[in-house]
C-alpha cells in the first residue's frame, strides 16, 4: 500500500510526479510521516497461522489492518502525521486494535520474518494480479521466499523544489545502513549465520537477477533521474512480462520497484529497507527520516558523495562547514554486507550509524524517540541479538540452527517482546 496525499485521479503518473515532486509549491510545514508495518500471525503454541483473512475481516478493523502476500501475514498502516507524538499514538492505537482482534481469535502477532518453514504458509498471489505476475517472473521458489519476509516501510513527504528533494533522496539513500537498527531476522528457514536475513534474501537472492527492481542502486544524478530510472525499471519489467505473454495489470512506473528506496506518485519518498520490529523501534526509524528531512529543509546543506572513499566512517554524514559528505556507493555496499553479517558489533558501521543519529537529531524538536537507537549503539545490540541470545540461553539453537519446535518457542518469545513494548 502507498501512504501519502489524496490520489489525483485522472492524471498520468508522470504528471503527478512533475507537479507534486519536482516543483511543488506549498506552505512550509513539518513533513508528514506514514508507516506500514508487516508481520506474521501465530497461534498460542507459536505455529504460523494462515488466518489473516479473519483478522482483516473483523468488524473491529477500521480498514487500517490489511492482508499481505500470504495468509499468515498482516500489514498495519496509519494516516500520515507531522508530529511524532501523534504518529506514535496513532500507530499504537492501530496495533492495539490488531492485538484485540487477535486475542479474540486466539492468535498473536510477531513483527519479524517467519524464522522457519516448518509451518505451511499459504500464498494470496492468486487473488492479486501483481502477485501472480511476480510469481511467474521470479518462479515459485524465489516468490515463496518473499512470503516469509516482513518489513517496515516509512513514507516521508518530499521537500518542496527539486534541489532540496534531491538532497533528501541522497541522504535517505545514504541512510540505508540504518536497517541494522531494525534487524529482527537472524534466523531464516532455521539457519543462523547472519544478523539480517531479510535484507540479504530479499535483495541478493529474490532479486539477484533483477537489480533495478530490488537491489540497492547507485546514487542518481538528480531527482528527475531517479524518476527516469524508475520508469526504466518499469519498462524493463514490461519486456519480461511481454516475453511471458503477460500484461501489466497492477503495475505502473512508480510501484514496479521493490528495492530499498523509491519515489511514489503521492509526493513521498518511501524507505523499504528495514525489517519489521517493535513499535518503539519503528517510531525511532520514522524519527530518523523526519529529522533528516527537517534538517535539510531548515539548513539546506551541500551534499557531496565520497567518490574516492577517502573519508573514514566516523567522518561521514556529519555536517561541517555547511556540507555533509556521504559514503560512496561502494562504501554503502560494504555497509550492506557488514550489516547483514555482523550488525552493530562492527565498529565502523556503528560509528557511521552514530553520525546518522546525531545529524538526524538536529532536525527534531524532541530527540526522545531516537533513544532506542542510542541504546543500541551503546550496547552494540539490536533485536536480532536479543533473539539469538534467547535461543542460545534456552538451548534452542544447536550448530547455528533451530528446528521447528524451537522456532515455535522463539516466536512466542518474540510475541512477548512485541506485546511488552506495545503495552508498557
Amino acid at each position: 500500500m502507498i501512504l501519502g496525499h489524496q490520489s489525483q485521479t485522472g492524471w498520468e503518473i508522470s504528471d503527478i510526479f512533475e507537479s507534486t515532486i519536482i516543483e511543488k509549491k506549498c506552505v512550509k510545514m513539518v513533513a508528514k510521516i506514514g508507516i506500514e508495518l508487516e508481520g506474521h500471525l501465530i497461534d498460542n503454541y507459536g505455529t504460523l497461522s494462515n488466518r489473516a483473512s479473519e483478522v482483516v475481516g473483523s468488524p473491529e478493523n477500521n480498514g487500517d489492518i490489511m492482508p499481505e502476500l500470504s495468509r499468515t501475514m498482516w500489514e498495519t498502516v496509519a494516516p500520515p502525521k507531522s508530529e511524532l507524538s501523534e504518529i506514535y499514538s496513532s500507530f499504537e492505537e492501530r496495533l492495539k486494535i490488531l492485538k484485540e482482534i487477535t486475542d479474540t481469535l486466539g492468535l498473536r502477532s510477531i513483527p519479524t520474518s517467519s524464522l522457519h518453514n516448518e509451518s505451511e504458509v499459504e500464498s494470496r498471489d492468486s487473488e492479486r494480479p501483481r502477485g501472480m505476475r511476480k510469481r511467474i517472473i521470479l518462479g515459485d521458489y524465489l516468490r515463496n521466499l518473499e512470503h516469509h519476509l516482513t518489513g517496515t516501510h516509512i513514507h516521508v513527504d518530499i521537500l518542496e523544489g527539486s534541489e532540496k528533494g534531491y538532497k533528501q533522496y541522497l541522504l535517505m539513500q545514504a541512510m540505508d545502513p540504518v536497517f541494522s537498527f531494525m534487524s529482527s531476522s537472524p534466523f531464516f528457514f532455521g539457519a543462523n549465520h547472519k544478523k539480517d536475513y531479510r535484507v540479504d534474501v530479499y535483495r541478493n537472492e529474490v532479486f539477484r537477477d533483477m537489480p533495478l527492481q530490488g537491489q540497492l542502486l547507485d546514487y542518481p544524478e538528480s531527482l528527475a533521474a531517479t524518476f527516469d530510472r524508475q520508469k526504466a525499471c518499469y519498462h524493463s519489467f514490461m519486456e519480461i512480462l511481454r516475453a511471458n505473454n503477460l500484461d501489466a495489470e497492477g503495475l505502473d512506473e512508480l510501484n514496479c520497484i521493490w528495492g530499498p528506496l523509491r519515489l511514489t506518485g503521492f509526493g513521498t519518498i518511501e524507505s523499504r529497507a528495514a525489517d519489521s520490529n517493535k513499535l518503539s523501534n519503528v517510531i525511532a526509524l520514522a524519527a530518523l527520516y523526519q529529522g533528516i528531512t527537517e534538517y535539510i529543509d531548515n539548513e539546506n546543506p551541500r551534499v557531496a558523495i565520497n567518490t574516492d572513499s577517502n573519508y573514514a566512517a566516523n567522518r561521514l554524514f556529519l555536517p561541517k562547514n555547511g556540507e555533509i559528505i556521504i559514503p560512496s556507493y561502494e562504501q554503502l555496499k560494504r555497509f550492506e554486507r557488514v550489516g547483514i553479517e555482523e550488525g552493530l558489533e562492527n565498529n565502523e558501521l556503528r560509528d557511521y550509524l552514530s553520525n546518522i543519529v546525531e545529524t538526524c537529531s538536529r532536525g527534531l524538536e524532541d530527540n526522545k524517540y531516537l533513544e532506542p537507537f542510542v541504546r543500541m549503539i551503546d550496547s552494540r545490540r539490536n533485536f536480532s541479538d536479543d533473539i539469538i541470545s534467547y535461543a542460545k540461553k534456552e538451548g534452542l539453537e544447536k550448530y547455528s540452527r533451530i528446528n521447528g519446535a524451537a522456532a515455535k518457542e522463539l516466536r512466542s518469545y518474540i510475541a512477548n517482546c512485541y506485546e511488552r513494548d506495545l503495552l508498557d
